[in-house]
C-alpha cells in the first residue's frame, strides 16, 4: 500500500510536469505567465490529491481487521494516528518537492530564466506550509466520517480554491486552508515573478502566513484530542 502512495506521489508531478511543458514548447505565453499558470494549477490540484491519498490510508486501515493497527497501539492511540499523518505528510512533501523542483529545472532547460532557485524554494515552502492544515482536517474527517465525504470535502476544497483567487476571497482568505495556497503562490509571483511587490502584497503574506502558522497549530491541538478519544467504528462508511 505505501509502495502505491510513493508511486502516486512521484508519477502524478511528473505527469503534469510533462503535460505543461509540452504545451509550453509550443504555447506563445509570456515566461512569467507560464511559471504563474503551472504553480497555480498544481496548488487547485493539491487538495483532490491529499484527498485521495488520505483515503487510500483510510482504506488500508479498514482492512486490516477494522483499525487494528490503530486501536491496538501499545501506547496513546493519537501517537498512532499522529505517525499515520506524519508518513501522509512525508508522502506530501515528495509530490511537491518533485513538482516545483522538476518543473523549475525543467522550465530553465527549455531557457525559461524568470525564476531563480532561490525563487522555487520560496513557492516550495509557501505550497507545503499551505497543506499541512489540509492534510489534519482530511485525515480527521476522512477516519470520522469515511472516504467518500473525505473526497466530497477534497473536491469542495478545490471548488473554493478557485473560488477564494476572485475578488470574493479578499479579506477572508486568511482564514480559509483551502484558500491559502493559490493566495500566497499568486502573491509571491506578483513579488518575485512579476516584480510589482508593494506595501498591500507584503502586508497580505504576512497576514496570510501569521493566521496560517496560527491555524494549523490549533488544527494539530483538536487533531491530537480528537484521535485519542477515537473509537474506529465512527469511520465506517
Amino acid at each position: 500500500s505505501q509502495r502505491i502512495l510513493i508511486q502516486i506521489n512521484q508519477n502524478l508531478p511528473l505527469l503534469g510536469i510533462g503535460l505543461f511543458c509540452s504545451y509550453y514548447s509550443y504555447a506563445p505565453w509570456k515566461d512569467e505567465d507560464k511559471i504563474v499558470a503551472y504553480l497555480q494549477a498544481i496548488v487547485l490540484a493539491f487538495p483532490l490529491l491529499i484527498a485521495v491519498i488520505v483515503g487510500m490510508s483510510y482504506d488500508d486501515e479498514k482492512e486490516a481487521a477494522q483499525f487494528a493497527r490503530i486501536l491496538t497501539v501499545p501506547y496513546r492511540r493519537s501517537l498512532g494516528h499522529l505517525s499515520k499523518l506524519v508518513v501522509l505528510i512525508q508522502f506530501g512533501i515528495l509530490a511537491t518537492f518533485g513538482a516545483v523542483s522538476g518543473f523549475g529545472v525543467i522550465s530553465r532547460i527549455m531557457g525559461n530564466q524568470v525564476l531563480n532557485g532561490t525563487g522555487y524554494v520560496g513557492m516550495f515552502i509557501a505550497i507545503l506550509g499551505s497543506q499541512l492544515c489540509l492534510y489534519i482536517l482530511q485525515y480527521v474527517v476522512s477516519f470520522r466520517w469515511g472516504k467518500g465525504i473525505g473526497l466530497g470535502l477534497g473536491i469542495f476544497n478545490v471548488l473554493m480554491s478557485a473560488l477564494m483567487y476572485t475578488g470574493l476571497g479578499d479579506r477572508i482568505w486568511y482564514f480559509l486552508p483551502c484558500a491559502w495556497g493559490i493566495r500566497m503562490v499568486s502573491y509571491l509571483a506578483e513579488s518575485s515573478i512579476y516584480h510589482r511587490g508593494s506595501a498591500f502584497i507584503q502586508s497580505e503574506l504576512i497576514k496570510g502566513c501569521g493566521t496560517m502558522g496560527l491555524i494549523t497549530i490549533l488544527s494539530l491541538v483538536v487533531f491530537m484530542i480528537w484521535a485519542n478519544k477515537w473509537q474506529g467504528v465512527k469511520a465506517e462508511d
